[in-house]
Protein backbone atom coordinates (compact mmCIF):
# COMPACT_ATOMS: atom_id res chain seq x y z
CA UNK A 1 0.00 0.00 0.00
CA UNK A 2 1.12 3.45 -0.90
CA UNK A 3 0.89 6.08 1.68
CA UNK A 4 2.07 9.51 3.00
CA UNK A 5 2.61 8.38 6.38
CA UNK A 6 4.83 5.69 6.50
CA UNK A 7 4.65 2.71 9.81
CA UNK A 8 6.02 -0.77 10.79
CA UNK A 9 3.44 -2.93 11.49
CA UNK A 10 4.08 -6.31 12.59
CA UNK A 11 1.27 -7.66 11.35
CA UNK A 12 -0.14 -9.18 8.01
CA UNK A 13 -2.79 -6.42 6.48
CA UNK A 14 -5.30 -6.85 4.11
CA UNK A 15 -5.53 -4.22 1.73
CA UNK A 16 -9.25 -3.78 0.57
CA UNK A 17 -10.36 -2.09 -2.43
CA UNK A 18 -13.35 -0.50 -1.51
CA UNK A 19 -14.85 0.31 -5.26
CA UNK A 20 -13.44 -2.33 -7.43
CA UNK A 21 -15.00 -5.46 -5.35
CA UNK A 22 -18.03 -5.98 -2.93
CA UNK A 23 -18.19 -9.32 -1.39
CA UNK A 24 -20.95 -8.76 1.12
CA UNK A 25 -24.76 -7.81 0.87
CA UNK A 26 -25.50 -3.74 1.13
CA UNK A 27 -26.47 -2.79 4.65
CA UNK A 28 -27.36 0.98 5.77
CA UNK A 29 -26.65 0.52 9.36
CA UNK A 30 -26.04 -1.39 12.46
CA UNK A 31 -29.74 -2.22 14.79
CA UNK A 32 -29.34 -4.04 17.93
CA UNK A 33 -30.68 -5.22 20.77
CA UNK A 34 -29.81 -1.84 23.15
CA UNK A 35 -31.86 -2.38 26.20
CA UNK A 36 -34.63 -4.32 27.58
CA UNK A 37 -36.85 -4.90 30.82
CA UNK A 38 -38.24 -8.76 30.78
CA UNK A 39 -39.67 -8.54 34.51
CA UNK A 40 -41.02 -5.68 35.43
CA UNK A 41 -42.12 -4.94 39.31
CA UNK A 42 -45.50 -6.28 40.44
CA UNK A 43 -46.28 -2.10 40.50
CA UNK A 44 -45.24 -1.50 36.85
CA UNK A 45 -47.03 -4.43 35.71
CA UNK A 46 -46.32 -7.26 33.13
CA UNK A 47 -47.18 -4.92 29.70
CA UNK A 48 -44.49 -2.50 30.96
CA UNK A 49 -41.86 -5.33 29.55
CA UNK A 50 -40.24 -3.36 26.77
CA UNK A 51 -37.15 -3.69 24.58
CA UNK A 52 -35.44 -1.10 23.11
CA UNK A 53 -33.66 -1.33 19.19
CA UNK A 54 -31.08 1.33 18.58
CA UNK A 55 -29.60 1.80 14.93
CA UNK A 56 -26.04 2.93 15.26
CA UNK A 57 -25.60 4.16 12.06
CA UNK A 58 -23.55 4.47 9.74
CA UNK A 59 -27.33 5.25 7.62
CA UNK A 60 -30.69 4.64 8.32
CA UNK A 61 -32.46 1.43 8.15
CA UNK A 62 -35.54 0.19 6.90
CA UNK A 63 -36.49 -1.94 9.77
CA UNK A 64 -40.21 -2.35 8.71
CA UNK A 65 -41.33 -6.16 8.59
CA UNK A 66 -38.34 -7.15 11.11
CA UNK A 67 -39.46 -9.52 13.51
CA UNK A 68 -38.36 -9.64 17.52
CA UNK A 69 -39.16 -13.16 18.61
CA UNK A 70 -38.66 -15.00 21.64
CA UNK A 71 -38.95 -18.77 20.15
CA UNK A 72 -42.08 -18.99 21.67
CA UNK A 73 -43.53 -15.15 20.46
CA UNK A 74 -43.53 -12.64 17.77
CA UNK A 75 -43.58 -9.18 16.99
CA UNK A 76 -43.33 -8.38 13.35
CA UNK A 77 -42.47 -4.14 12.41
CA UNK A 78 -45.12 -2.70 10.89
CA UNK A 79 -43.66 -2.37 7.31
CA UNK A 80 -41.60 0.75 6.10
CA UNK A 81 -40.54 1.80 9.45
CA UNK A 82 -37.43 3.61 9.05
CA UNK A 83 -35.04 3.67 12.25
CA UNK A 84 -32.13 6.89 11.60
CA UNK A 85 -28.50 6.55 12.67
CA UNK A 86 -28.65 7.27 16.34
CA UNK A 87 -32.57 6.46 16.60
CA UNK A 88 -34.13 3.88 19.33
CA UNK A 89 -37.62 1.85 18.68
CA UNK A 90 -38.97 0.95 21.62
CA UNK A 91 -41.18 -1.89 21.82
CA UNK A 92 -44.12 -2.53 25.07
CA UNK A 93 -46.95 -4.08 26.01
CA UNK A 94 -48.68 -0.82 26.84
CA UNK A 95 -48.45 3.16 24.90
CA UNK A 96 -46.83 4.66 27.52
CA UNK A 97 -44.55 3.24 30.42
CA UNK A 98 -44.10 5.66 33.54
CA UNK A 99 -40.37 6.80 33.78
CA UNK A 100 -40.09 4.73 37.41
CA UNK A 101 -40.51 1.23 35.09
CA UNK A 102 -38.90 2.48 31.78
CA UNK A 103 -36.63 5.67 31.53
CA UNK A 104 -36.02 7.15 35.11
CA UNK A 105 -33.97 9.94 33.48
CA UNK A 106 -37.29 11.06 31.61
CA UNK A 107 -38.50 14.31 32.48
CA UNK A 108 -41.96 13.76 30.79
CA UNK A 109 -44.73 12.65 33.17
CA UNK A 110 -46.00 10.34 30.76
CA UNK A 111 -42.68 8.50 30.77
CA UNK A 112 -41.82 6.78 27.75
CA UNK A 113 -43.93 6.43 24.65
CA UNK A 114 -43.46 3.26 23.11
CA UNK A 115 -42.67 3.00 19.33
CA UNK A 116 -44.83 -0.29 18.72
CA UNK A 117 -47.41 -1.74 21.44
CA UNK A 118 -47.92 -5.44 21.09
CA UNK A 119 -50.81 -5.48 21.93
CA UNK A 120 -52.92 -3.43 20.20
CA UNK A 121 -50.46 -3.65 16.83
CA UNK A 122 -51.90 -6.99 15.57
CA UNK A 123 -48.31 -7.94 14.94
CA UNK A 124 -47.57 -11.09 17.05
CA UNK A 125 -48.21 -14.68 16.35
CA UNK A 126 -50.35 -14.94 19.17
CA UNK A 127 -51.53 -13.21 22.11
CA UNK A 128 -48.99 -12.29 24.60
CA UNK A 129 -50.12 -12.72 28.23
CA UNK A 130 -51.01 -9.07 30.13
CA UNK A 131 -50.62 -10.91 33.98
CA UNK A 132 -47.98 -13.29 35.28
CA UNK A 133 -45.26 -14.33 32.27
CA UNK A 134 -45.76 -11.68 29.71
CA UNK A 135 -42.86 -11.68 25.99
CA UNK A 136 -40.27 -12.77 28.68
CA UNK A 137 -40.21 -15.43 31.19
CA UNK A 138 -40.46 -14.06 34.70
CA UNK A 139 -37.35 -14.47 36.78
CA UNK A 140 -35.97 -17.65 38.26
CA UNK A 141 -33.43 -19.40 36.48
CA UNK A 142 -35.03 -18.33 32.65
CA UNK A 143 -33.51 -17.88 29.88
CA UNK A 144 -35.45 -16.08 27.16
CA UNK A 145 -33.90 -16.45 24.02
CA UNK A 146 -34.46 -12.23 22.18
CA UNK A 147 -33.71 -12.46 18.66
CA UNK A 148 -34.04 -9.69 16.06
CA UNK A 149 -34.40 -11.01 12.31
CA UNK A 150 -35.11 -9.13 9.06
CA UNK A 151 -37.70 -9.78 6.99
CA UNK A 152 -35.48 -12.80 5.40
CA UNK A 153 -35.11 -14.98 8.43
CA UNK A 154 -31.04 -13.48 8.79
CA UNK A 155 -30.06 -12.81 12.13
CA UNK A 156 -29.37 -8.98 13.14
CA UNK A 157 -28.81 -9.49 16.95
CA UNK A 158 -29.53 -12.12 19.75
CA UNK A 159 -28.68 -11.96 23.02
CA UNK A 160 -29.53 -14.08 26.05
CA UNK A 161 -28.84 -14.63 29.69
CA UNK A 162 -27.04 -18.22 29.69
CA UNK A 163 -27.33 -21.10 27.13
CA UNK A 164 -28.51 -23.71 26.91
CA UNK A 165 -32.23 -21.19 26.56
CA UNK A 166 -35.64 -21.77 27.53
CA UNK A 167 -37.68 -24.18 25.33
CA UNK A 168 -38.62 -22.85 21.68
CA UNK A 169 -41.03 -23.85 19.20
CA UNK A 170 -42.24 -23.23 15.55
CA UNK A 171 -43.49 -20.11 14.94
CA UNK A 172 -45.74 -18.69 12.20
CA UNK A 173 -45.69 -14.76 12.49
CA UNK A 174 -47.37 -11.71 11.23
CA UNK A 175 -48.28 -10.48 8.20
CA UNK A 176 -49.70 -7.24 10.17
CA UNK A 177 -52.95 -6.75 7.87
CA UNK A 178 -50.66 -8.32 4.97
CA UNK A 179 -48.14 -5.56 4.34
CA UNK A 180 -45.93 -8.28 5.24
CA UNK A 181 -45.31 -11.67 4.17
CA UNK A 182 -45.55 -14.38 7.20
CA UNK A 183 -42.70 -15.97 8.00
CA UNK A 184 -41.85 -19.87 9.58
CA UNK A 185 -39.62 -20.79 11.52
CA UNK A 186 -38.12 -22.50 14.47
CA UNK A 187 -35.12 -20.98 16.24
CA UNK A 188 -33.86 -24.45 17.92
CA UNK A 189 -33.69 -25.27 14.01
CA UNK A 190 -31.35 -22.42 12.84
CA UNK A 191 -27.72 -20.99 14.03
CA UNK A 192 -27.97 -18.26 15.96
CA UNK A 193 -24.65 -16.53 17.63
CA UNK A 194 -26.06 -15.04 20.88
CA UNK A 195 -24.39 -12.29 23.12
CA UNK A 196 -24.12 -14.65 26.84
CA UNK A 197 -24.97 -11.86 29.27
CA UNK A 198 -24.26 -14.20 32.04
CA UNK A 199 -26.08 -12.54 34.95
CA UNK A 200 -28.57 -13.91 37.39
CA UNK A 201 -32.46 -13.77 36.99
CA UNK A 202 -35.07 -12.23 38.97
CA UNK A 203 -38.04 -9.93 39.38
CA UNK A 204 -37.19 -6.30 38.47
CA UNK A 205 -34.06 -7.01 36.94
CA UNK A 206 -33.85 -5.39 33.46
CA UNK A 207 -30.54 -5.16 30.81
CA UNK A 208 -28.80 -2.56 28.89
CA UNK A 209 -25.49 -2.53 26.74
CA UNK A 210 -22.78 -0.44 29.24
CA UNK A 211 -22.51 2.04 26.32
CA UNK A 212 -25.09 2.40 23.04
CA UNK A 213 -24.20 -0.42 20.56
CA UNK A 214 -21.30 -1.87 23.14
CA UNK A 215 -20.57 -6.05 23.67
CA UNK A 216 -20.58 -5.70 27.57
CA UNK A 217 -23.99 -5.69 29.69
CA UNK A 218 -25.48 -4.47 33.31
CA UNK A 219 -28.09 -5.69 34.78
CA UNK A 220 -30.22 -3.65 36.68
CA UNK A 221 -28.70 -0.57 35.17
CA UNK A 222 -30.32 3.30 35.40
CA UNK A 223 -32.91 2.10 33.16
CA UNK A 224 -33.19 4.47 29.69
CA UNK A 225 -36.05 3.27 27.63
CA UNK A 226 -35.53 5.44 24.35
CA UNK A 227 -32.67 7.41 25.15
CA UNK A 228 -28.83 6.58 25.42
CA UNK A 229 -26.88 4.27 27.94
CA UNK A 230 -24.00 6.48 27.72
CA UNK A 231 -23.50 7.95 31.34
CA UNK A 232 -20.30 9.43 32.57
CA UNK A 233 -18.27 6.99 34.45
CA UNK A 234 -19.16 3.92 31.99
CA UNK A 235 -16.32 2.75 30.11
CA UNK A 236 -15.70 0.37 27.30
CA UNK A 237 -12.88 -2.12 27.35
CA UNK A 238 -12.26 -1.93 23.55
CA UNK A 239 -10.94 1.69 21.82
CA UNK A 240 -10.44 2.65 18.40
CA UNK A 241 -8.34 5.53 16.69
CA UNK A 242 -8.70 6.19 12.94
CA UNK A 243 -5.71 7.88 11.42
CA UNK A 244 -5.80 9.85 8.06
CA UNK A 245 -3.17 8.33 6.11
CA UNK A 246 -4.24 10.14 2.98
CA UNK A 247 -6.65 12.23 3.39
CA UNK A 248 -6.33 13.72 -0.12
CA UNK A 249 -6.65 11.71 -3.62
CA UNK A 250 -2.91 12.72 -4.11
CA UNK A 251 -0.74 9.97 -5.00
CA UNK A 252 0.34 7.36 -7.42
CA UNK A 253 -3.01 5.92 -6.92
CA UNK A 254 -5.03 9.28 -7.07
CA UNK A 255 -7.16 7.63 -4.05
CA UNK A 256 -7.42 8.56 0.00
CA UNK A 257 -7.05 5.90 2.43
CA UNK A 258 -7.62 5.28 6.17
CA UNK A 259 -6.66 3.33 8.80
CA UNK A 260 -8.37 2.10 12.20
CA UNK A 261 -6.56 0.92 14.88
CA UNK A 262 -8.30 -1.40 17.48
CA UNK A 263 -6.84 -1.67 20.84
CA UNK A 264 -8.33 -5.00 22.86
CA UNK A 265 -7.12 -7.33 25.25
CA UNK A 266 -8.04 -10.10 23.19
CA UNK A 267 -8.28 -9.75 19.81
CA UNK A 268 -9.58 -13.62 19.30
CA UNK A 269 -13.24 -12.51 20.81
CA UNK A 270 -13.06 -8.92 18.09
CA UNK A 271 -12.15 -10.49 14.87
CA UNK A 272 -12.99 -11.00 12.35
CA UNK A 273 -14.57 -7.02 12.37
CA UNK A 274 -17.10 -6.05 9.86
CA UNK A 275 -16.98 -2.64 8.76
CA UNK A 276 -20.19 -0.17 6.90
CA UNK A 277 -18.84 1.99 5.05
CA UNK A 278 -21.39 5.29 3.74
CA UNK A 279 -20.21 7.08 0.86
CA UNK A 280 -21.70 10.38 0.87
CA UNK A 281 -22.99 9.99 -3.07
CA UNK A 282 -24.91 13.27 -4.04
CA UNK A 283 -22.26 15.49 -1.38
CA UNK A 284 -25.31 16.91 0.67
CA UNK A 285 -23.54 15.66 3.82
CA UNK A 286 -26.73 13.73 5.03
CA UNK A 287 -26.33 10.14 4.76
CA UNK A 288 -29.74 8.60 3.53
CA UNK A 289 -31.15 6.10 1.36
CA UNK A 290 -29.40 8.11 -1.45
CA UNK A 291 -26.49 7.29 -0.60
CA UNK A 292 -23.60 4.34 -1.08
CA UNK A 293 -23.19 1.71 1.37
CA UNK A 294 -21.03 -1.11 1.30
CA UNK A 295 -20.19 -3.80 4.43
CA UNK A 296 -16.54 -5.89 4.65
CA UNK A 297 -15.03 -7.62 6.72
CA UNK A 298 -11.64 -7.39 8.08
CA UNK A 299 -9.46 -10.45 10.13
CA UNK A 300 -5.83 -8.69 10.79
CA UNK A 301 -5.99 -7.30 13.64
CA UNK A 302 -5.03 -4.62 15.27
CA UNK A 303 -5.47 -2.46 12.27
CA UNK A 304 -8.30 -1.99 9.68
CA UNK A 305 -7.42 -0.60 6.36
CA UNK A 306 -9.55 1.36 4.34
CA UNK A 307 -8.14 2.37 0.67
CA UNK A 308 -8.96 3.35 -2.44
CA UNK A 309 -11.44 6.16 -1.28
CA UNK A 310 -12.35 8.60 -4.37
CA UNK A 311 -12.82 12.33 -3.22
CA UNK A 312 -16.08 12.64 -0.85
CA UNK A 313 -17.23 12.64 2.55
CA UNK A 314 -17.58 9.25 4.67
CA UNK A 315 -19.10 7.69 7.77
CA UNK A 316 -17.82 4.46 8.40
CA UNK A 317 -18.95 2.11 10.95
CA UNK A 318 -17.06 -0.79 12.86
CA UNK A 319 -18.23 -4.06 14.56
CA UNK A 320 -16.61 -6.88 16.64
CA UNK A 321 -17.47 -10.37 15.20
CA UNK A 322 -20.69 -10.38 17.44
CA UNK A 323 -21.79 -7.27 16.03
CA UNK A 324 -21.56 -4.83 19.02
CA UNK A 325 -18.44 -3.06 20.43
CA UNK A 326 -19.80 -0.77 17.74
CA UNK A 327 -18.23 2.69 16.59
CA UNK A 328 -18.65 5.56 13.88
CA UNK A 329 -16.28 7.58 12.53
CA UNK A 330 -16.35 10.65 9.91
CA UNK A 331 -13.91 11.97 7.43
CA UNK A 332 -13.59 13.92 3.82
CA UNK A 333 -11.30 12.80 1.22
CA UNK A 334 -10.39 16.21 -0.41
CA UNK A 335 -9.21 16.68 -3.95
CA UNK A 336 -5.58 16.86 -4.92
CA UNK A 337 -4.31 20.73 -5.05
CA UNK A 338 -2.23 21.16 -8.08
CA UNK A 339 -0.29 23.43 -6.13
CA UNK A 340 2.51 21.61 -3.53
CA UNK A 341 0.85 20.76 -0.19
CA UNK A 342 2.34 22.56 2.82
CA UNK A 343 5.50 20.40 3.98
CA UNK A 344 4.20 19.23 8.32
CA UNK A 345 6.14 18.65 10.91
CA UNK A 346 5.25 14.79 12.49
CA UNK A 347 7.27 15.31 15.13
CA UNK A 348 10.85 16.97 16.61
CA UNK A 349 11.93 15.24 19.67
CA UNK A 350 15.24 14.29 21.89
CA UNK A 351 15.99 10.92 20.72
CA UNK A 352 17.94 9.60 23.45
CA UNK A 353 21.77 8.80 23.55
CA UNK A 354 23.21 7.09 21.10
CA UNK A 355 26.55 5.90 20.57
CA UNK A 356 27.46 8.25 23.56
CA UNK A 357 26.12 11.14 21.99
CA UNK A 358 22.29 12.78 22.45
CA UNK A 359 20.41 12.92 19.65
CA UNK A 360 17.43 14.90 18.00
CA UNK A 361 15.24 12.84 15.68
CA UNK A 362 12.00 14.99 13.35
CA UNK A 363 9.80 13.96 10.70
CA UNK A 364 8.78 15.39 7.78
CA UNK A 365 5.41 14.50 5.68
CA UNK A 366 5.18 16.25 2.26
CA UNK A 367 8.57 16.97 1.85
CA UNK A 368 8.53 17.63 -2.17
CA UNK A 369 7.56 21.09 -1.16
CA UNK A 370 10.73 21.95 1.08
CA UNK A 371 12.95 24.04 0.40
CA UNK A 372 15.45 23.76 3.20
CA UNK A 373 15.32 22.96 7.11
CA UNK A 374 17.49 25.27 9.36
CA UNK A 375 18.62 23.41 13.07
CA UNK A 376 18.91 26.26 15.68
CA UNK A 377 20.34 26.17 18.82
CA UNK A 378 20.01 28.39 22.40
CA UNK A 379 21.54 28.90 25.09
CA UNK A 380 18.73 30.58 27.17
CA UNK A 381 15.50 29.18 24.84
CA UNK A 382 14.88 32.50 23.56
CA UNK A 383 17.82 34.04 21.21
CA UNK A 384 18.60 31.21 18.97
CA UNK A 385 21.81 30.63 16.31
CA UNK A 386 21.91 28.43 13.52
CA UNK A 387 23.55 25.18 13.86
CA UNK A 388 23.28 23.50 10.81
CA UNK A 389 21.31 23.95 7.55
CA UNK A 390 19.68 21.43 5.31
CA UNK A 391 19.06 21.93 1.85
CA UNK A 392 15.46 20.23 0.37
CA UNK A 393 15.30 16.71 -1.65
CA UNK A 394 13.87 16.13 -4.80
CA UNK A 395 11.53 13.60 -2.78
CA UNK A 396 8.00 13.10 -1.76
CA UNK A 397 6.30 11.40 0.94
CA UNK A 398 7.94 11.04 4.65
CA UNK A 399 11.10 11.52 5.91
CA UNK A 400 12.75 10.69 8.86
CA UNK A 401 15.93 12.81 10.03
CA UNK A 402 18.38 12.03 12.71
CA UNK A 403 21.13 14.16 13.60
CA UNK A 404 23.56 13.78 17.52
CA UNK A 405 23.82 17.18 18.88
CA UNK A 406 27.44 18.28 20.24
CA UNK A 407 27.70 20.80 23.42
CA UNK A 408 23.80 20.29 24.41
CA UNK A 409 25.46 21.12 27.69
CA UNK A 410 26.06 24.80 26.53
CA UNK A 411 22.91 25.01 24.38
CA UNK A 412 20.51 22.89 25.53
CA UNK A 413 17.27 24.57 23.16
CA UNK A 414 16.93 23.60 19.88
CA UNK A 415 14.12 23.96 17.29
CA UNK A 416 13.42 23.78 13.45
CA UNK A 417 13.11 26.52 10.86
CA UNK A 418 11.78 24.88 8.15
CA UNK A 419 11.51 26.93 4.60
CA UNK A 420 8.70 25.70 2.05
CA UNK A 421 9.06 25.94 -1.91
CA UNK A 422 5.87 27.09 -1.88
CA UNK A 423 5.06 28.59 1.14
CA UNK A 424 5.69 30.83 4.43
CA UNK A 425 8.59 29.75 6.84
CA UNK A 426 7.05 27.82 10.07
CA UNK A 427 9.02 27.17 13.13
CA UNK A 428 9.01 23.74 15.43
CA UNK A 429 8.51 23.71 19.14
CA UNK A 430 10.91 23.78 21.41
CA UNK A 431 13.02 20.97 22.32
CA UNK A 432 15.01 21.37 25.59
CA UNK A 433 18.09 18.72 26.68
CA UNK A 434 17.71 17.68 30.52
CA UNK A 435 18.82 14.83 31.97
CA UNK A 436 17.48 12.61 28.66
CA UNK A 437 14.10 14.26 28.66
CA UNK A 438 11.87 16.62 26.18
CA UNK A 439 10.33 19.88 27.65
CA UNK A 440 8.24 22.20 25.79
CA UNK A 441 6.89 20.19 23.18
CA UNK A 442 3.32 21.50 21.45
CA UNK A 443 1.06 18.93 20.28
CA UNK A 444 -2.44 19.25 18.95
CA UNK A 445 -6.09 17.34 18.94
CA UNK A 446 -8.27 15.86 17.62
CA UNK A 447 -7.45 15.28 14.17
CA UNK A 448 -9.55 15.40 12.26
CA UNK A 449 -11.40 18.01 13.61
CA UNK A 450 -14.99 19.07 13.26
CA UNK A 451 -15.83 22.33 15.35
CA UNK A 452 -12.46 22.41 17.75
CA UNK A 453 -9.12 21.99 18.34
CA UNK A 454 -7.22 21.88 21.66
CA UNK A 455 -3.09 23.34 21.78
CA UNK A 456 -0.97 21.99 24.57
CA UNK A 457 1.81 24.72 24.10
CA UNK A 458 5.44 24.82 25.57
CA UNK A 459 5.57 27.05 28.45
CA UNK A 460 7.47 29.08 27.11
CA UNK A 461 4.51 30.41 24.61
CA UNK A 462 1.99 30.94 27.05
CA UNK A 463 1.40 34.76 26.81
CA UNK A 464 -0.70 36.90 24.55
CA UNK A 465 -0.87 34.13 21.41
CA UNK A 466 -3.12 34.80 18.46
CA UNK A 467 -3.69 31.72 15.41
CA UNK A 468 -4.21 32.37 11.80
CA UNK A 469 -5.55 29.65 9.50
CA UNK A 470 -4.16 29.25 6.33
CA UNK A 471 -5.87 26.83 3.43
CA UNK A 472 -3.41 25.11 1.03
CA UNK A 473 -3.12 28.03 -1.37
CA UNK A 474 -1.29 30.32 1.63
CA UNK A 475 -4.57 32.25 2.04
CA UNK A 476 -5.89 33.02 4.99
CA UNK A 477 -9.19 31.25 6.25
CA UNK A 478 -9.75 32.69 9.90
CA UNK A 479 -7.39 33.84 12.49
CA UNK A 480 -8.16 35.69 16.08
CA UNK A 481 -6.49 35.12 19.61
CA UNK A 482 -6.10 32.27 21.91
CA UNK A 483 -7.84 32.60 24.43
CA UNK A 484 -6.44 31.55 28.33
CA UNK A 485 -5.52 28.59 29.33
CA UNK A 486 -8.28 25.66 29.60
CA UNK A 487 -6.13 23.17 31.81
CA UNK A 488 -2.17 23.56 32.20
CA UNK A 489 -0.98 24.54 29.11
CA UNK A 490 -4.32 23.99 27.13
CA UNK A 491 -5.69 26.75 24.75
CA UNK A 492 -8.56 25.94 22.50
CA UNK A 493 -9.21 27.10 18.86
CA UNK A 494 -12.42 26.89 17.49
CA UNK A 495 -13.12 26.46 14.47
CA UNK A 496 -15.71 28.42 12.07
CA UNK A 497 -18.56 26.38 11.29
CA UNK A 498 -18.38 28.66 7.97
CA UNK A 499 -15.07 26.77 7.54
CA UNK A 500 -14.97 24.12 4.48
CA UNK A 501 -13.58 20.45 4.76
CA UNK A 502 -9.73 20.67 3.44
CA UNK A 503 -6.21 20.58 5.14
CA UNK A 504 -5.50 23.62 6.95
CA UNK A 505 -2.32 24.85 8.10
CA UNK A 506 -2.75 26.36 11.90
CA UNK A 507 -0.15 28.73 12.67
CA UNK A 508 0.26 30.18 16.66
CA UNK A 509 2.26 32.97 17.50
CA UNK A 510 3.03 35.29 19.85
CA UNK A 511 1.47 39.47 19.60
CA UNK A 512 5.26 40.46 21.23
CA UNK A 513 7.28 39.06 18.16
CA UNK A 514 8.28 35.38 19.39
CA UNK A 515 8.08 33.26 16.47
CA UNK A 516 5.35 31.06 15.34
CA UNK A 517 4.33 27.47 16.10
CA UNK A 518 3.01 25.40 13.03
CA UNK A 519 0.34 22.37 12.59
CA UNK A 520 -1.46 20.95 10.25
CA UNK A 521 -4.76 19.10 10.60
CA UNK A 522 -7.78 18.32 8.35
CA UNK A 523 -11.24 19.86 8.70
CA UNK A 524 -14.33 17.47 7.79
Amino acid sequence: MKARIYRIRLVCVVVIFLFTTTTFAQTQGRVVINEYMPWPSTTCGTTSEFVELMNYGPGPVNIGCYILTTGVYSVTIPANTILQPGQYYVIAGQNFIPGTCANIDSLSPAGVHASLNWNTCNCTNKPIPTTGNGLMTDGGSGNTPLVLLDPSLNVIDAVVRSLPSEAVGPIVSSSVNGNCTSQRFDLSQMTVRYEQLGMATGKQNSFARLLDGDCNWQKTPQQSGGASNDRPGNTTDISYELDMVNPTTCGETGMGSVSIYVKHSNYDVVFPMSYTIAYDVNGDRIFDFADKYTTYTDDSPPFIEIDNLPEGTYRVTVASVNGCYLKSFDFTIIPCNPALLPVKLVSFKNAGIKNGQPNLEWVLQDVQNLQSIVLQKSADGVTFETCKIYVGEQQSGTKLYSLPVTGSSSFPYYRLKVQQKNGPAFYSPIVRFESGSVHGSASMWPNPATDKLYLDLPETSLQNLQYTICNTSGMVAAKGSLPGRQSGNQRLVSLPASLPPGIYNLQVSSIDGGQPISFRFVKH
